[in-house]
């Protein structure tokens, strides 16, 4: 999915250097060796640490490091977490195809992909969330999209499910300006917003939603841009500018 594959592109590109300023001397950046391309980590405290040897690295995060061997964005390419000491934490014998660690709201989770399913274990390694989804989301307010059988539904911590599974596509749950939740959900090629309960907040039948905005909904159809609330009540209606789908 296309998530998959920005995430490979954008969080494993190596581009600074041991001088860069980082808030804990302990703490690792990758460095790219100029003529292999391979990827390493060291930083200005203890020069280099491992050699390069991996395709992608990533930053810190919790004191660990997302690694991968093999052509990137291939099926051969697989993923392992590293220490600050440079020891595996999570081997590649244990043939994982992507890693993601947790982000502020789950730091006792990490997200795995292993024979094209995806799951969550903890960081003593126990699966959490069974590996049985098609794709799998972040965790936000306590729930996670997933997909399975080509139905996108939402999942809890314990792997049951709190929203049905019955749309086509699913998106992380995000928050207004307000710090209310709501999640950009589609249906026969529309779309429309849910909130923590699985409530319509926003029917499916808008061309696009714009996720990104801080204060309204913003959903596009045709023409018109709708700017609703978090109750789903319309703040204003607006030509588009431009064509933002």
């Amino acid at each position: 999915m296309i998530k998959r594959l920005i995430i490979s592109l954008l969080i494993f590109i190596p581009l600074v250097s041991f001088s860069q300023n980082v808030n804990n001397s302990d703490k690792l950046i990758p460095f790219p060796d100029s003529r292999t391309g391979k990827v390493g980590y060291g930083n200005a405290k203890l020069g280099v640490v491992v050699k390069p040897q991996f395709t992608s690295g990533g930053y810190d995060i919790n004191g660990y490091y997302v690694v991968s061997k093999g052509k990137a964005l291939e099926p051969d390419e697989k993923f392992a977490v590293i220490d600050r000491a440079g020891n595996y934490y999570i081997n590649f014998k244990e043939g994982y195809e992507f890693i993601a660690l947790g982000n502020e709201e789950n730091k006792d989770l990490i997200m795995v992909k292993k024979k094209g399913k995806y799951g969550y274990i903890d960081y003593n390694k126990v699966v959490v969330i069974p590996l049985i989804y098609d794709n799998l989301g972040d965790f936000h307010a306590g729930l996670a999209y997933a997909e399975q059988g080509g139905k996108y539904g939402f999942i809890n911590k314990k792997g049951e499910a709190a929203i049905d599974f019955a749309y086509e596509g699913a998106g992380d749950f995000r928050t207004l300006k307000s710090g209310e939740y709501y999640a950009r959900v589609e249906t026969n090629d529309k779309y429309g917003c849910i909130n923590l309960k699985g409530e319509f907040i926003i029917p499916c039948e808008y061309d696009f939603i714009e996720t990104s905005q801080v204060n309204t909904i913003a959903a596009t159809k045709g023409d018109e841009i709708y700017h609703f609330d978090i109750n789903g009540k319309l703040e204003k209606k607006e030509k588009a500018q431009n064509n933002i789908k």
